[in-house]
């Protein structure tokens, strides 16, 4: 009889470690893919994110993309960047799972019959 050897998942530290030190350079396209939201949303943090940098240049906000990481001004950045922000901002579990970030939106009324 043969034995399976069946090998643990990774620790959480691991996986976070490997995420966040990604050098594999993503566009908005990819975030997008990453996170499972529509590149406009991305395109909509990265606006958030120059409009904030000329107002208050030490004070990022959860909805601010981390500034693009391109030498050249290109919109690219290392993946491993926009993974730590992600989880930072829960938009991304430690493990890698993209998360959804909704707001509660109105309380309901209930009308007198």
């Amino acid at each position: 009889m043969s034995a399976t050897i069946m090998q643990a998942p990774a620790a959480t530290a691991d996986r976070y470690t490997e995420l966040i030190t990604d050098e594999t350079p993503w566009n908005m396209n990819d975030i997008a893919a990453a996170l499972d939201v529509k590149p406009q949303t991305v395109r909509s943090w990265r606006k958030q994110a120059r409009r904030a940098a000329r107002e208050q240049p030490a004070a990022p906000h959860p909805n601010e993309l981390p500034p693009s990481e391109s030498p050249t001004g290109a919109t690219v950045w290392r993946a491993g960047t926009i993974r730590k922000w992600a989880i930072q901002t829960g938009r991304m579990s430690p493990e890698g799972v993209p998360q959804r970030l909704k707001p509660p939106g109105r309380p309901r009324t209930v009308k007198a019959a």
